[in-house]
C-alpha cells in the first residue's frame, strides 16, 4: 500500500475502529450486571400460563389480560433498556405464571425469574388490565401499598407514593392520546395488593385501563397503543428514577446494638388495686402514669393518638411515631398494682412491624415497686413472628411468679429510624398466655359445631400444610405457606358446609380430607386483599374433614370464621334407598367456583354426563363421571373446555344418565 492510500485510508480506519470499541462496550453493557447486582427495575406482567386475567370486551377470543399485559411489558422494557435503565421482566413469555408469592420474591431478589436471573431491584412495576360487569366504565388507575411489610409507617410511604403520582401523571399524558374519546383519570389508591405490599423496594401497580370497555379495549390491542402507554410509563420513570452507577457500593443496611432494658429511679407513685387502661381520657400520660423520653419530641415520644388507623379500640391509643432522625428512647410507665391471686397475667393489643424491630424495638417490662431493675416480659424482636405490619395483635404475658407483689410495667421504644408503634387495651386479669394454638396443625384440629362464629389468631401458629405443596393441586388458587389453623367437622351423605372468613390480612381458607395425604375439596383465596373468601359444599362422601384457615408467607391476623354445617333430613341415606335423578349448584347465583352435585339410580350402570351450555346453546363444557355409583360431584371453575374464563351471564347445567336428563339455571357475577 502507498504512502498516499495510507493517508486516505487512516482517519476512516480510526473511526470504524472507535466504532467498533464503542459498539463492544454497548454490547458488554447489555449482559453485565452492575458489579453490586442489583436491578433499577423488575417489570411484572400480571396473569400468564392457565390464567388469562380479564378477558376483553369480545368475551373469550384472544387476545386477553396475560398477553396485552406482556405486550406492554415488553415495550416497556425496551424504552428503559434505551433511557439507561438495567431492567429485566419476571416472566418473558404469556405461557409462565409465577404466583404472588413467587412474585414478590423475584422484587426482592429471593428468587429468579423465569430466565433464572435473581436481583433485586430499586422499583417494582406490576402491568394489568382491568374488568367490570358494566362494560361502560372505563379509565386508568395506579396502585401502592395501604400497609406495607417492610414499610415504617401505616400512612407515611413517602416513597411509594411520591413515586406513584409522578409516574402517574406522565402515563395519564400518554394514556390520553391512546385511548382518545374513551381516557378516564381513576386516579391515584392505596390497596393491599400483595404483590405491593410484600415487596420491600418501591413497589406500584397499573391498571392500563378496562378491557370489558369496547372502546378501550378496541385501542389497547393495537401494538401502537400499547408502546405508547409504556412510554407514558417509562417518561415517568425517568423522571422519578436515577439508574444506579454501575460500580457503586450497596449501600449497608441499617444495624442497631443490643437493646438493654435499662434501670431508672424507684418509684414513689400510689399503688392502684387493678390496672387497666385503653387510652380513652383526653390527658396524657393517664393519671398515675409517667413516661420517660430522650427529648427527641413529637411524634417519636408516647403520646396519645386518636388516628383511627392507629387505635385498637374506643377513640385512643399510645402511640410512638416511627422514622426517627435519630436514637429514641420512650418508657411509659404504670402505676403500681398490687397482683392479687387472680392477677395471673398482662394482656395488651400492639400495632408496629415485627421486620423492623432490629431497628426499633418495642418492649414490655415488670419491676417491683421500689426497685430499679427491671425484668423484661415480651419485646417484638423476641417473641413475635414476621407478618403484616400495623394490624393490632393482642398479646397476654404471663404473671404467676409475680403474685402477691406490687408491682409497675414499662413499656419501651427505643433505637433509629424504625417503624411506628401503637398500644392499647392494657389489663391486668386471669387470662391464658400467649402461646401457639392448639389447633395449629392438621393433628389436633378443633372440632366445629353445627353452627359456629370464631374470632381468633394465626401467628403464633405453624405452617403445617401448604395447598401448593404437599398437595399435588391446589384447590385454593394461590401458594399459602404462612401459619395455619385447623377446624374438624364430620359430615353424612348429602352434609353441605358454608363458611366466610373475614380479615385483614389476605386469608385463605380451604377444605381437606385428610391430615396424613390430604386433598383439597374446594377452597377461596381472599387474593390482594379482595373480599373474604368463602367455601360452601355439599358432600356425598361421608367422612372426617378439615377446614383450614391460612394465607400468605408472613401474612397472618386477627380472624373472624362464620357459618353452619347443615344435615340433610335423616343424616344418612338408608340402606337400599335408591336416590331419584336430582342436580344442586351451589352456590347460585356465584362469583367463585360452583359445586355441581348430582344424585341418580345406580342400577342403571350408565356413566352420568354434566354438560354446561351459555344461553346461545353453545356447549362450554362436558364431565364424565364414573357408572355404577349413586351420586356424582364436580366442582367447577367457571371455565370453558380450553381453561378460559366465562363471562358473567345465565347458563344451564345438565346432568344426563342414560335418557334422562335434569337441568338447573346458573348465574355468575364477576
Amino acid at each position: 500500500m502507498n504512502s498516499r492510500l495510507r493517508r486516505l485510508l487512516s482517519p476512516m480506519l480510526r473511526s470504524y475502529c472507535t466504532y467498533l470499541f464503542v459498539l463492544t462496550l454497548v454490547l458488554l453493557s447489555a449482559f453485565v450486571e452492575p458489579a453490586y447486582g442489583q436491578l433499577d427495575v423488575w417489570i411484572d406482567p400480571g396473569h400468564g400460563g392457565p390464567k388469562p386475567g380479564a378477558l376483553g370486551a369480545n368475551g373469550s377470543a384472544l387476545p386477553n389480560e396475560k398477553e396485552l399485559n406482556i405486550g406492554v411489558a415488553g415495550y416497556l422494557e425496551t424504552d428503559l433498556t434505551a433511557l439507561g435503565y438495567f431492567v429485566y421482566r419476571t416472566q418473558n413469555s404469556d405461557t409462565t405464571n409465577f404466583s404472588l408469592e413467587q412474585r414478590r420474591k423475584i422484587a426482592n431478589g429471593e428468587l429468579g425469574n423465569d430466565f433464572g436471573i435473581q436481583l433485586p431491584c430499586q422499583l417494582f412495576i406490576s402491568i394489568h388490565m382491568n374488568e367490570w360487569e358494566d362494560e361502560a366504565v372505563f379509565g386508568t388507575e395506579t396502585y401502592y401499598a395501604t400497609a406495607k411489610y417492610d414499610g415504617k409507617s401505616k400512612y407515611a410511604y413517602r416513597e411509594d407514593s411520591t413515586a406513584a403520582e409522578e409516574i402517574h401523571a406522565d402515563l395519564m399524558t400518554h394514556a390520553n392520546v391512546a385511548f382518545l374519546f374513551c381516557s378516564k383519570d381513576r386516579g391515584i389508591k392505596k390497596k393491599s395488593f400483595a404483590v405491593l405490599r410484600q415487596t420491600r423496594p418501591v413497589a406500584l401497580l397499573f391498571e392500563v385501563c378496562f378491557i370489558s370497555n369496547g372502546c378501550q379495549f378496541n385501542n389497547i390491542v393495537s401494538s401502537g397503543d400499547q408502546a405508547l402507554i409504556a412510554d407514558g410509563i417509562a417518561t415517568g420513570i425517568s423522571g422519578y428514577l436515577t439508574p444506579l452507577p454501575f460500580a457503586q457500593a450497596p449501600p449497608s443496611p441499617i444495624r442497631s446494638g443490643p437493646v438493654v432494658v435499662k434501670a431508672s429511679s424507684p418509684s414513689t407513685r400510689t399503688t392502684v388495686a387493678s390496672l387497666q387502661e385503653g387510652f380513652e381520657g383526653a390527658t396524657f400520660p393517664p393519671t398515675g402514669w409517667t413516661t420517660q423520653t430522650v427529648g427527641l419530641g413529637l411524634p417519636y415520644t408516647w403520646h396519645r393518638t386518636t388516628d383511627p388507623g392507629h387505635v385498637g379500640t374506643g377513640s385512643g391509643a399510645a402511640f410512638v411515631g416511627g422514622e426517627s432522625p435519630s436514637g429514641v428512647d420512650e418508657w411509659l410507665v404504670s402505676p403500681g398494682d398490687s397482683l392479687g391471686a387472680t392477677d395471673d397475667a398482662i394482656k395488651f393489643s400492639w400495632s408496629g412491624s415485627q421486620v423492623w424491630s432490629s431497628a426499633l424495638d418495642a418492649s414490655l417490662s415488670i419491676r417491683e415497686v421500689g426497685t430499679t431493675a427491671w425484668t423484661l416480659l415480651w419485646s417484638i424482636l423476641n417473641d413475635e413472628p414476621p407478618a403484616d405490619p400495623f394490624i393490632y395483635r393482642e398479646h397476654v404475658v404471663d404473671l404467676t411468679t409475680w403474685i402477691g407483689m406490687n408491682v409497675e410495667f414499662g413499656f419501651r421504644v427505643v433505637g433509629t429510624d424504625g417503624a411506628d408503634f401503637a398500644l392499647d387495651d392494657i389489663v391486668v386479669g386471669d387470662f391464658d398466655p400467649t402461646t401457639a394454638p392448639p389447633n395449629d396443625v392438621c393433628a389436633s384440629a378443633t372440632a366445629l359445631g353445627t353452627a359456629f362464629i370464631i374470632q381468633d389468631v394465626t401467628c403464633y401458629a405453624a405452617n403445617d400444610l401448604n395447598p401448593y405443596t404437599p398437595l399435588a393441586s391446589s384447590c385454593v388458587g394461590n401458594e399459602l405457606s404462612g401459619p395455619d389453623v385447623f377446624y374438624e367437622f364430620v359430615v353424612a351423605f348429602g352434609d353441605s358446609l358454608h363458611a366466610e372468613l373475614t380479615a385483614e390480612w389476605g386469608p385463605g381458607l380451604y377444605v381437606v380430607d385428610d391430615c396424613g395425604n390430604p386433598v383439597c375439596i374446594l377452597g377461596g383465596y381472599a387474593e390482594d386483599g379482595r373480599g373474604s373468601p368463602t367455601v360452601n359444599h355439599r358432600f356425598v362422601n361421608v367422612g372426617t374433614y378439615y377446614l383450614v384457615v391460612d394465607g400468605d408467607e408472613n401474612s397472618c391476623g386477627p380472624y373472624q370464621l362464620d357459618g353452619e354445617i347443615i344435615s340433610t333430613v335423616t343424616g344418612v341415606t338408608e340402606v337400599g334407598a335408591v336416590p331419584p335423578l336430582s342436580l344442586t349448584v351451589r352456590p347460585n347465583p356465584t362469583s367463585g367456583p360452583t359445586a355441581l352435585f348430582g344424585t341418580y339410580p345406580p342400577s342403571r350402570g350408565d356413566a352420568p354426563i354434566v354438560e354446561i351450555y351459555d344461553v346461545a346453546g353453545r356447549r362450554l363444557l362436558r364431565v364424565a363421571g364414573p357408572a355404577g355409583n349413586a351420586e356424582f360431584s364436580y366442582v367447577w371453575d367457571n371455565r370453558d373446555q380450553n381453561g378460559t374464563p366465562v363471562a358473567s351471564g345465565l347458563y344451564f347445567v345438565r346432568l344426563q344418565v342414560g335418557h334422562e336428563t335434569v337441568v338447573k339455571k346458573l348465574v355468575i357475577l364477576r
